[in-house]
């Protein structure tokens, strides 16, 4: 039998170092085939891709590293993909930093042996006695320099991190545990989140007034209200029964007395709600609860007992439904002066008979949207502080984006000074008497109102928007990009930029971009 020539074989790209291990039982067509997908931009690696478009053909060489012949077909596949697994590894191709490998080959990282003696040498270097943040900063800075920092990026792009990140139930992704690397992270987060004083000016400050409360970095913010998350036990008349209590991550009651008062239909649910939960025996001990639906049912059957609870189950998610709609989630509706809450990421439900939680809704921060942002920015302040020491929380990583879009937009320097200064509680006033100190511009307070309600939340959103759209089209979709005929600007082929034309000739969209032909 005449064998072509089969094997493994190498891409390396000489201005990075980065390196892509393949296979093929033909490698003289696999590398024309390879080369050929490279240049007309529709290889599958994606980063490879990027990456050959950016720096060019001359910048990348191609070898072979093994030679692989066997006795049939099927046996050369097995073999084929056990020797690529093997040089993958190798060559630690599956790493971010050092190939293009990283999403093929699994467990190649020995978690047991690496990372813990690596956090145990970074935490014998940091001194926990020294009393500021900024000398903290620098320490921590300093020891992470060199291997220690560039371990942790291999670490965390390497598949053996994303495994035990995320698992894959049907067709969703869902969050997993926190691991002991991460905890472990959050430990040298801690530390720098500790501190006994930010700097020497505070501490001297606070020996002068050592009941001043100190603020950590960036709670330089408006002052608000929070209802935060608390552990208690569940247990409430028609809800749970006394045999099954539970603890639990549960929110505050959003609904107030106030609110109870202010909408009568609220206080008929609770009650009506509460007779019935009483008739069907619902917080009482199981025995009582059997006794008491046994009677209902020899009374009236087993099928009126069946309606009043499946009545029970409707009007209990039905009341959840109401009251989001009364006072709001996410939309901070003011019902009366003090009252607006921020709720975020919060499951909304309620338990059922078999004490089962049903969720109704699902309530996200969506960056998407400018009353989302505007409401971030408006309670900016006692967010940070309350989630300062805590970077595993979700509202941490919240607001860790909304800083990093704000850093991306382009404001202008006098829409950057209201911004900040309105977050730090400035009244309008103020700040029209400071622009026109500093800029010589004469704003009112409705104009300073009305670019911090509206243009910057707009500006913020239209920065995430863009950021989104080319991940998606760099990434996940195979970009495609035209230059304006008008202005000489490549811009990403899609309605956004160009209308699309009516007799759908060429790539369907017209040759002058939407802002030039306004």
């Amino acid at each position: 039998m005449k064998y072509k020539q089969s094997g493994i074989f190498l891409i390396s790209n000489s201005i990075n170092d980065k390196v892509f291990v393949e296979y093929s039982s033909n490698i003289p067509k696999e590398f024309l085939n390879t080369y050929s997908l490279l240049s007309s931009g529709n290889h599958s690696n994606r980063v490879l891709q990027i990456d050959y478009s950016l720096y060019g053909k001359n910048n990348f060489r191609f070898q072979v590293i093994e030679n692989v012949k066997a006795e049939s077909s099927k046996k050369l596949n097995a073999l084929l993909k056990r020797k690529k697994e093997y040089w993958v590894k190798e060559f630690k191709a599956f790493l971010y930093s050092h190939g293009y490998n990283f999403k093929e080959i699994k467990n190649c990282w020995n978690v047991q042996d690496d990372y813990r003696g690596v956090f145990k040498e970074i935490y014998s270097l940091l001194d926990f006695n020294l009393p500021y943040a900024k000398d903290r900063t620098q320490l921590l800075h300093s020891t992470l320099e060199g291997s220690l920092s560039n371990w942790m990026i291999e670490y965390i792009s390497s598949p053996a991190f994303w495994d035990k990140q995320v698992k894959t139930s049907g067709d969703s992704l869902i969050e997993f545990e926190v691991d002991s690397f991460l905890k472990r992270l959050e430990g040298l987060a801690n530390y720098l989140l500790h501190p006994r004083f930010n700097d020497s000016t505070q501490e001297e400050l606070l020996k002068k007034k050592p009941k001043m409360q100190r603020r950590v970095a960036k709670d330089h913010l408006t002052k608000s209200k929070l209802n935060k998350i608390k552990y208690k036990e569940i247990q409430t008349n028609n809800l749970t029964s006394l045999s099954n209590k539970k603890a639990n991550k549960f929110w505050k009651q959003k609904i107030t007395d106030h609110d109870i008062h202010a909408f009568k239909e609220i206080k008929e649910l609770d009650a009506l709600l509460m007779k019935l939960s009483t008739q069907l025996g619902y917080g009482f001990p199981k025995d009582e609860l059997q006794i008491t639906q046994k009677k209902i049912e020899e009374k009236y059957g087993k099928n009126h007992l069946d309606k009043l609870k499946k009545l029970y189950s409707d009007l209990s998610k039905e009341i959840i439904i109401i009251k989001e709609k009364l006072v709001g989630v996410i939309y901070f509706k003011r019902l009366l002066k003090g009252t607006t809450k921020f709720d975020y990421d919060c499951d909304t439900g309620y338990f059922d008979e078999f004490d089962n939680y049903i969720s109704v809704s699902e309530n996200k921060i969506d960056f998407k949207n400018e009353k989302h942002i505007l409401e971030l920015l408006n309670h900016y302040y006692s967010l940070k502080k309350d989630c300062a020491d805590k970077p595993s929380s979700d509202m941490w990583h919240i607001l860790f984006v909304l800083d990093e879009l704000i850093q991306k937009s382009n404001f202008e320097d006098h829409i950057k000074d209201i911004l900040t200064l309105k977050i730090e509680g400035a009244t309008g006033n103020e700040i029209s008497s400071f622009l026109y100190k500093k800029y010589k511009l004469n704003l009112n307070d409705d104009r300073i109102s009305k670019i911090f309600n509206s243009s910057i939340p707009k500006t913020i959103v239209d920065t995430y928007l863009n950021d989104y759209e080319e991940w998606l089209y760099t990434y996940k979709i195979k970009g495609k990009y035209k230059k304006c005929k008008n202005c000489n600007t490549n811009k990403l082929v899609s309605e956004k930029y160009f209308r699309k034309r009516s007799d759908k000739k060429g790539d369907g969209y017209y040759n002058k971009c939407r802002l030039c032909e306004k």
